[in-house]
């Protein structure tokens, strides 16, 4: 009993303060959050939405292995592959799976071509049926570490 209360105050004692956890950590352009859109609604709102800025909120599916240039998100069905504004940021490639991010840019649908296609492959993506997909170019994207 002794050994287990003394494991468990040292486990509180050794643990972070609420003011040391990790806080979303921002790439390319600082935004405010305001009310972004979850992904499994994205597809609903898309002809609404196409060619118009806004805000996604999910989990990330990949980054691009090479150097982040690129990213994915996925939550069920709802697919979005994230680009970065002018090429003036670009993502860890080592970001978990499933970390929840914020993205802040333009919404928009493309069909790639077999060249694109196969580059992306080759950078770890998985290509979309029919190499079309919904994109985001994003400004800014803020990822909280904390939340998986």
């Amino acid at each position: 009993m002794v050994l287990s209360t003394t494991l468990a105050l040292i486990t509180l004692i050794a643990a972070p303060g609420a003011d040391k956890m990790p806080l979303p950590v921002h790439y390319g352009k600082p935004f405010a959050i305001m009310r972004p859109i979850p992904m499994p609604d994205l597809p609903k709102l898309v002809d609404k939405l196409v060619d118009t800025k806004i805000q996604v909120v999910g989990p990330v599916h990949k980054v691009c292995s090479k150097k982040g240039c690129w990213m994915s998100l996925k939550d069920g069905d709802s697919n979005l592959r994230i680009s970065f504004k002018d090429y003036s940021f670009f993502m860890p490639t080592s970001l978990a799976q499933g970390t929840i991010v914020i993205v802040n840019g333009l919404l928009g649908k493309r069909k790639m071509s077999e060249a694109q296609g196969a580059h992306m492959k080759k950078e770890g993506a998985e290509l979309p049926p029919n190499l079309e997909e919904l994109t985001l170019v994003a400004e800014g994207v803020s990822v909280d570490f904390g939340r998986r």
